[in-house]
């Protein structure tokens, strides 16, 4: 750990503990005396007067900094967005790898997902992360695995408990601690489950955690054709990204950054309807 990424409490405590200390040294009692008290005064800043300053400078700075990078200043609101994105962004997602499976089933499709990310601390702080998938109920989800591994052991593998009450179904694994990435400990997590939807349809995949990087790979029958495309939260339905045209074994690869409120499409239709095949064959 490098010095700058020390909480400023240890440096703190330390110069507490320092000063005190440096008032009980018998010799030169008056020199150590001052040196004491100056280590306890500059300790209580450190603890105190410190982290409230630290607030209010970036308080400030998010208030003001738009004239000078823009030219212009920005509403209140859409101030205070960026700066809940930029600050409150304590853990983000990389790397995140899917496999979606086409099954056709009698009037519909079901779509198998298994999917893995590496999670990502960059504070200098634990913190708390539950495992968690939110879908519709009208998409009669079943989920068979949640998975985490901390370094090269296994933290569980088990089936996550499961939420009906809400209007969302909800899964969620144990609660788990990510220690800073500055302590080399790499997080990975992944998960298995299923969706139900209509023969030919869409499926929004949208993203709860910042996201870098996601490759998709897909698995259907040679007569689906499922495209892919990118949406960002303000886009007016428009594709930010070209849509994907993927075949039976088809990949896509992002490479770029999902925020929360922003989502994957997925579309697919056979490029042969089932009506007109049957017609074929009689």
């Amino acid at each position: 750990m490098s010095a700058e990424q020390i909480p400023i409490w240890v440096i703190g405590t330390v110069l507490l503990a320092f000063g005190v200390g440096a008032l009980f040294v018998p010799l030169y009692p008056h020199q150590f005396a001052e040196i004491g008290q100056a280590l306890i005064v500059a300790g209580i800043l450190s603890v105190v007067v410190d982290p409230l300053l630290k607030a209010r400078l970036v308080k400030e700075a998010a208030r003001g900094i738009f004239p000078h990078l823009l030219g212009f200043d920005q509403q209140p609101e859409i101030k205070e967005r960026l700066k809940r994105l930029i600050i409150d962004t304590k853990l983000f997602r990389r790397d995140c790898d899917m496999k979606c499976s086409f099954v056709p089933t009698p009037g519909g499709m079901r779509i198998d997902i298994e999917y893995k990310y590496e999670l990502i601390n960059p504070t200098h702080k634990t913190r708390a992360f539950e495992q968690r998938l939110r879908v519709e109920h009208a998409q009669k989800p079943t989920v068979s695995l949640f998975a985490m591994s901390e370094g090269e052991k296994e933290k569980y593998s088990e089936q996550p408990k499961i939420e009906l009450g809400g209007p969302l179904w909800v899964a969620r694994g144990p609660r788990v601690q990510i220690e800073p990435s500055s302590m080399g400990i790499r997080y990975r997590f992944r998960a298995k489950y299923s969706l139900s939807f209509p023969a030919e349809f869409y499926w929004h995949l949208n993203f709860g955690y910042p996201t870098i990087i996601v490759d998709v790979a897909i698995d259907a029958p040679k007569n689906l054709v499922v495209t892919t495309a990118v949406y960002a939260s303000e886009g007016q339905g428009s594709a930010i990204y070209p849509r994907e045209r993927l075949d039976a074994k088809g990949q896509a690869r992002y490479e770029r950054l999902f925020m929360p409120g922003e989502h994957l499409d997925f579309r697919w239709s056979y490029a042969v309807s089932a009506d007109k095949s049957v017609a074929r064959s009689r």
